[in-house]
């Protein structure tokens, strides 16, 4: 089971990390072309990242250890 929990904490770590930068840089965009006309894929990049981070927080969440704490 402990390695279970090990591989579940850096799989979480890992992809919420790369969401994460994935996140900021389509942000930048958005700030980069700010007066442009809005982008709808960037839109939809920006809320599907959200997404998968709500997501990811979720999964981790209810992957809780006898203790109550979140594996990562």
């Amino acid at each position: 089971m402990r390695r279970w929990k090990d591989f579940f904490a850096a799989f979480t770590h890992d992809a919420k990390t790369a969401l994460a930068s994935l996140r900021l840089q389509a942000e930048s965009l958005r700030e980069d072309f700010a007066g442009a006309e809005p982008s709808p894929l960037l839109d939809r990049l920006l809320s599907d990242t959200l997404r998968l981070q709500l997501q990811l927080g979720e999964f981790a969440f209810s992957g809780e250890s006898d203790a109550g704490r979140a594996f990562f």
